[in-house]
């Protein structure tokens, strides 16, 4: 049950999730895969009477709502086809958005016991209850916070991405400094008190970054803002000042050398993300910047023996940053880390959250 859990797939069909392991995972057969589950959800759903809420388009979530690198606005943050689009800033508000057609079909459709996108089937913001005990919020912007993709950019080539499908529904792939400005007023009109700097992007690609984070922080003082970043890029001090603004930084590297990284990061290079994060560590020390620095290890059925565990905790002590976080994931199916459900050394560091990441503070 705790590895259906991680896979977001509860009880929602053990057979469909050995099917899914077993898979290749070439573009055609996830799409396939996702439609059987979604039409599992939506069956199962009906003969027990249940019909579904979204937590993001209610505006309880702080995660998912993103707006994109060309200013248009998903309701989850894996829209790599566009098929998420709730709207466009460059023609409407959020507020408008939320109120808006595309918004309320999603709705009623949930409303109906029906799925509107096929990534709803594992979409961690999806509820399903008697429609009796379903409370919406209509047209509710979230306040908790939203992403923001500064830059649809990266090199990094990891192996579950859809690069292709997502440059060719982008019309931009970066945001400008004006499109910050208003983006920014949004923020504040809506009272968001957090903004995650990324989504499907490296957001340090940008070489106007410092700028961009300025800008959110001269309307919104009192912002919380969080970066997500594969490290190979934050090169420099003209991006490192960006920690002035910055409350938490992810640098995202799996593995202790580059043979293990590449296995999924594929144009990773472990030294040098390693090096950066480390840089970055010394750059706020030196000028007295607050923040909190994060090595976020991914877990893989290759990262994940004991060894290169005890190893990334020791290189996270000495390169200096406040923790490293240790994170299962379902994705690729095939690169599962059956370990980290049997190895009982992965309950022997750390502390476990309820997404079950492993937190280990320095």
């Amino acid at each position: 049950m705790n590895l259906l859990k991680a896979l977001r797939i509860k009880p929602r069909g053990f057979l469909v999730a050995v099917y899914f392991i077993l898979m290749d995972f070439s573009a055609f057969q996830k799409i396939l895969i996702r439609n059987i589950l979604k039409k599992y959800l939506e069956n199962k759903a009906r003969i027990k009477g249940e019909v579904f809420r979204c937590n993001a388009l209610e505006g309880e979530s702080a995660y998912d709502i993103s707006i994109n690198s060309d200013m248009t606005v998903s309701c989850n943050a894996q829209d790599y086809n566009g098929s998420g689009h709730i709207g466009d800033l460059n023609k409407s508000s959020l507020k408008e958005i939320f109120e808006g057609k595309i918004v309320n079909d999603f709705r009623k459709k949930l409303d109906e016991g029906k799925l509107p996108l096929i990534i709803c089937a594992r979409c961690p913001e999806l509820v399903s209850a008697k429609k009796n005990k379903i409370k919406n919020k209509k047209n509710t912007v979230p306040s908790e916070g939203i992403m923001i993709e500064n830059t649809v950019a990266c090199d990094m080539m990891c192996k579950s991405c859809e690069r292709e499908t997502l440059l060719g529904c982008r019309k931009k792939i970066s945001l400008s400094l004006n499109d910050l400005e208003k983006i920014a007023k949004e923020v504040l009109e809506n009272k968001i008190k957090s903004v995650c700097f990324f989504n499907l992007g490296e957001p340090f690609l940008s070489k106007n970054i410092y700028q961009e984070l300025e800008i959110l922080k001269k309307h919104n003082k009192k912002l919380h803002i969080i970066v997500s970043t594969n490290g190979l890029h934050l090169d420099t001090d003209e991006k490192r000042k960006a920690i002035k603004y910055i409350n938490h930084i992810a640098f995202s590297i799996d593995g202790v050398n580059n043979k293990i990284l590449r296995k999924y990061q594929t144009n990773g290079n472990f030294e040098t993300s390693y090096g950066n994060m480390k840089a970055l560590v010394d750059y706020r020390n030196k000028n007295n910047l607050g923040g909190v620095i994060e090595w976020k290890y991914v877990l893989f059925n290759w990262n994940d023996k004991k060894v290169y565990i005890d190893q990334a905790i020791k290189l996270a002590k000495e390169a200096g940053v406040n923790k490293i976080t240790f994170w299962p994931t379902g994705n690729p199916l095939w690169g599962i880390s059956w370990r980290y459900y049997v190895k009982s050394y992965f309950k022997k560091f750390g502390l476990k959250n309820s997404k079950g990441v492993i937190e280990v503070n320095l």
